[in-house]
């Protein structure tokens, strides 16, 4: 099927996410200071109030895209591209990705709750954004070579759906 081929190219778009998310990278983390040498997060569920946007953010996109299709996904064992498209277009497909590469340069965490949102909703979903942030991506990112880096994730972040194979 030409829809599930290994390289998907969808056009993307600037959105609210994706500015949302460059503006969480840049605030300062919400962080407690113990020691001279010891710095911690308040709590695991306190969250900046970016973060917190960035969490609303994902959730609304989830409720108000992924929802309405989740049962005809379901039928047809199938997703739909407008999910896919949508992904990219929030910038969901390149969390931890350096703005360098197209990405949004965030952390593990944002990826996190981002993730979570979208499980929420359907796991299968939150499941590619998962795979395609924290394993494809983050693994060019910390092993592959410069040119690996700048080939690949810029492509990642913007249209291409990664697969993962044990």
């Amino acid at each position: 099927n030409a829809e599930y081929m290994g390289l998907i190219k969808i056009l993307s778009s600037s959105s609210t996410m994706l500015r949302l998310l460059h503006r969480v990278h840049s605030a300062k983390p919400f962080l407690s200071v113990r020691s001279a040498h010891t710095v911690t997060r308040l709590s695991i569920t306190d969250w900046s109030e970016e973060e917190s946007l960035l969490r609303d953010s994902a959730a609304k996109f989830a409720q108000t895209v992924i929802a309405p299709r989740v049962s005809e996904m379901d039928e047809k064992s199938k997703l739909d591209p407008v999910i896919l498209k949508g992904l990219f277009e929030q910038g969901l497909m390149g969390v931890e990705t350096p703005v360098d590469f197209g990405g949004v340069g965030g952390s593990f965490t944002q990826a996190c709750l981002v993730v979570e949102e979208l499980a929420k909703i359907d796991p299968a979903v939150a499941v590619i954004v998962d795979i395609q942030n924290t394993l494809i991506n983050t693994a060019i990112r910390k092993f592959g070579s410069t040119d690996q880096q700048a080939h690949y994730l810029p492509r990642l972040a913007a249209d291409t759906l990664a697969s993962f194979c044990l």
